[in-house]
């Protein structure tokens, strides 16, 4: 299996430079998956999914800056990850691409994926529901980041119902990570700016993506798309971590059937978008 090599970009914020993380497998194909974390998270959050992909396919994997292990916090905000985004796709170079995002990296596959000159193809965006909610409550936060330094038998004990050697391969090396952003006060700041993330409007961005489209969500979201081209998985609980195989190859299918007709797609959105 072929492995990511990291390319550390830089950015200008505020007169000085931020670092963010591109993960890349170069292969012959010409199309690329772009995989895309959660608040709090980082791409190994979608390790299993990425091992499916990594053969076949050029990989993107970007950790955004600020993100669970980086060696920056920059302000939290859909307009400073865009420019992440941005970055990684150019960085990618290719014309055929699949966004694959958890959560805010969902959304932000959706607002780029509204752009014409967008080369998403296909995007795949779960775990994005709860981006709706207009009263989270911080404390809610504050345990996320409690229940990583509070040692593993908290971690299992949250995450019960996912095997414990799954855990030990993702959850448990951000252990140290969050550890030292607690010691350093670093979620303070976080935590202080993660409402930058919640109430956006999840429908609006996903009904005017310009491309084929997968949600993986709970009913609630689902029966509330009305556009033809959003195909739609339902999922009882948050995903957490996409580890479990039948969710895996779904995703797998569906992206192999985009690539398999791209030309057709290319077309059909075009024309779509165009008239």
């Amino acid at each position: 299996m072929l492995e990511l090599s990291k390319k550390i970009c830089k950015k200008v914020v505020n007169n000085g430079f931020h670092n963010f993380h591109v993960f890349h497998s170069k292969n012959k194909s010409k199309f690329s998956i772009v995989f895309a974390h959660n608040i709090l998270g980082n791409h190994k959050d979608m390790k299993f999914l990425i091992e499916k992909f990594i053969d076949k396919f050029n990989v993107i994997a970007i950790d955004f800056s600020g993100h669970a292990g980086s060696d920056n916090l920059t302000k939290y905000s859909y307009d400073a990850y865009l420019h992440d985004c941005v970055a990684a796709l150019n960085y990618a170079d290719t014309s055929h691409v699949i966004w694959i995002g958890q959560g805010i990296g969902g959304i932000l596959g959706a607002k780029l994926a509204k752009l014409n000159s967008s080369p998403i193809l296909g995007l795949v965006a779960f775990d994005v529901m709860k981006f709706t909610n207009k009263s989270i409550d911080i404390l809610d936060i504050e345990f996320e980041y409690k229940t990583f330094i509070d040692a593993r038998e908290a971690i299992y004990e949250k995450y019960s119902k996912i095997n414990k050697n799954i855990l030990d391969q993702i959850m448990l090396d951000k252990y140290k990570v969050m550890n030292e952003m607690f010691v350093n006060n670093y979620h303070i700041k976080i935590i202080s700016q993660i409402d930058n993330f919640f109430n956006c409007n999840v429908l609006s961005y996903l009904e005017g993506v310009k491309c084929k489209t997968l949600v993986m969500d709970d009913q609630d979201l689902l029966k509330s798309l009305k556009n033809s081209y959003i195909d739609v998985y339902n999922v009882d609980n948050e995903i957490i971590l996409m580890y479990q195989e039948e969710q895996i190859n779904f995703i797998y299918n569906w992206a192999n059937s985009i690539f398999n007709n791209a030309e057709v797609f290319m077309e059909q959105f075009q024309m779509k978008h165009v008239s």
